[in-house]
């Protein structure tokens, strides 16, 4: 039985009283309304390929807020080598199949389908292996290399130059500390200088180049650009190649800082991962929730904020983690906790934000209480409280409820006009067609001031939007909003381009 699919459950969250007694306060039907926001699908469900093209280009990266996909590389469970010695005899092999994959995967979609639906930071993290860079969860080696990372971005950027990636390039190989050549691994140079030849390979163009050690660039510097963001360490200062030059100064700006972007760990970074058991999840909600409103109400400064809303352990796998769920899969069950809430208040105010649902009659009425995943919780948490920003938010398997809800915390109203209607109108996150700002999703504002404009909750977005909410695109009639204010907006953003 699908746990939304409850209608005693509908009638009790409009308020329904049974016996003197409503259901909580807190009461999640809105959660189900938010399922969205975990997806296992291989195809991204919307188009955010040119959202920032509605971004003004004056806009530090830092007040920037967006999702990320931990583990980005991990689509499949790869695979584990292994070393065993039996009777003296000793076997070497590699361990995978559906168990590993549970644990291992964080992803569906490949990197290209991840930006077209908008994720636009990377968690990539390799081993040194061979002078390349192997992909890796962990210890399972997931069977490609930073080639294919770096071929699908490259593809991406030229199509959309209004873009910008953001890639963490983390060392996974914990014992390797880059003070000496590993060489035990195959490699006969340092870390620092295969990265280098991945740059020169894909073109130093492509990167961003911070000789002058800025920590906060604009999003016009940096457009069509990867910024890395090193987490790996430089090698020995003092080691020289054999023409005595050092082995790592391609990648050292004039300033001794990384060259080609950032330092991950500068960063703001909340990344609570480790589970104790399934019911951990909603500490690891409240830890996450708290991070949100911070990272919401706290005064900017000049590093990025990056949250992890992935994790595992304890029995609770990635899937789990992020989506609640009986299996992975985007349309499984939700897994009940072992709770109920009754009419006599029983848990009534036990984990509020997991939803209830499978409601029977009894003495009153009895509730299951659910898991809901970490991807769903957020979606609702923005939905109710709509933030101004979210900084950077890591997810495993993200819907695009949550992409396209931390998408438009991006000044969503930046450059609004009026029309003659009174309309208030701009540039929607998807870069291509108009909005308008709306409280209700339906209706534009009419007549509000700017300031009101501006603290709309939503917009109606032309095109294919408006066609499914009202049946029409907006383009089919000159005189509709939606052709006006393509019209305007397309003629100013001509009129104005060599400035964004």
């Amino acid at each position: 039985m699908n746990h939304r699919n409850n209608k005693f459950l509908l009638a009790m969250a409009t308020g329904l009283v049974i016996f003197g007694s409503k259901v909580h306060a807190s009461y999640q039907a809105d959660a189900w309304q938010h399922t969205g926001a975990f997806s296992t699908n291989v195809t991204a469900s919307t188009d955010n390929s040119s959202f920032m093209k509605a971004i003004d280009g004056n806009t530090r990266i830092n007040r920037l807020s967006l999702v990320g996909t931990h583990d980005s590389a991990a689509s499949t469970g790869g695979s584990i080598a292994f070393t065993s010695t039996i009777v003296g005899s000793t076997i070497t092999g590699a361990f995978s199949g559906p168990a590993l994959q549970d644990i291992v995967r964080t992803q569906t979609m490949p990197l290209t389908e991840q930006m077209k639906a908008g994720i636009r930071f990377f968690d990539i993290r390799v081993k040194h292996r061979n002078d390349k860079f192997q992909l890796y969860h962990g210890v399972s080696d997931l069977g490609a290399d930073m080639d294919g990372v770096l071929s699908e971005i490259k593809e991406f950027l030229n199509k959309h130059p209004e873009e910008v990636i953001m890639a963490r390039v983390r060392n996974e190989d914990d014992d390797d500390k880059n003070a000496s050549i590993n060489r035990a691994s195959g490699n006969t140079r340092y870390f620092g200088e295969t990265l280098h030849s991945y740059i020169k390979k894909y073109g130093e163009s492509l990167f961003w180049n911070n000789s002058e050690g800025e920590s906060n660039p604009t999003l016009r510097s940096v457009r069509g650009k990867i910024i890395i963001l090193s987490d790996f360490p430089l090698g020995n200062a003092s080691a020289t190649l054999p023409d005595g030059s050092l082995a790592e100064k391609e990648i050292i700006g004039p300033t001794g800082k990384f060259k080609y972007g950032l330092s991950y760990r500068q960063a703001r970074i909340h990344d609570s991962y480790n589970l104790d058991t399934k019911w951990s999840l909603y500490d690891k909600w409240e830890n996450l929730k708290k991070y949100l409103a911070t990272t919401n109400s706290q005064t900017p400064s000049s590093n990025l904020d990056i949250g992890y809303m992935s994790g595992s352990g304890g029995g609770a796998l990635p899937y789990f983690v992020a989506g609640g769920r009986m299996h992975a899969n985007t349309s499984a069950n939700h897994l009940w906790t072992g709770a109920t809430e009754t009419a006599t208040g029983i848990n009534r105010s036990k984990w509020p934000d997991f939803p209830r649902g499978s409601c029977t009659w009894g003495i009153g009425w009895i509730c299951s209480i659910f898991f809901s995943g970490l991807n769903e919780l957020t979606a609702t948490w923005l939905a109710k409280n709509n933030p101004q920003y979210a900084g950077i938010l890591v997810a495993d398997f993200p819907g695009n409820d949550l992409i396209d809800r931390v998408i438009r915390l991006n000044a969503p109203f930046t450059g609004m006009q009026q029309l003659a209607g009174q309309e208030w109108v701009s540039l929607s996150s998807n870069g291509v067609d108009p909005q308008c700002a709306s409280n209700d999703g339906i209706n534009c504002l009419l007549g509000a001031s700017l300031a009101d404009a501006k603290r709309a909750t939503t917009a109606v977005v032309c095109g294919k939007d408006h066609q499914a909410k009202l049946g029409v695109t907006g383009y089919e009639n000159k005189s509709h909003w939606c052709s006006m204010a393509r019209d305007k907006i397309t003629r100013d953003r001509g009129e104005n381009s060599s400035t964004r």
